[in-house]
């Protein structure tokens, strides 16, 4: 986390593939951005690009692509304000 620019780092967010499609990762991201919010302007991540299930849930929250790399993560970042 950065005090300096009031945002917030998740350093990953995963779920055991026996426990997937079960909206877990979609209410862990939600408790996650709950803790965020009063706190922190800005929630960062980083998603693999051929993480679809992935790359959908977090753009269903409203985070954004900050920068777009095919072969690299990619930056997403959701506005807390």
């Amino acid at each position: 986390n950065n005090i300096n620019t009031l945002t917030a780092y998740c350093a990953g967010l995963n779920v055991l593939k026996e426990y997937r499609g079960k909206k877990i990762g979609k209410e862990l991201l939600t408790q996650g951005v709950n803790l965020c919010k009063n706190k922190f302007k800005v929630l960062t991540l980083y998603c693999n690009p051929k993480n679809n299930i992935a790359l959908n849930m977090y753009k269903s929250f409203g985070f954004k692509e900050r920068n777009i790399k095919k072969d690299e993560l990619n930056l997403f970042a959701l506005d807390l304000e």
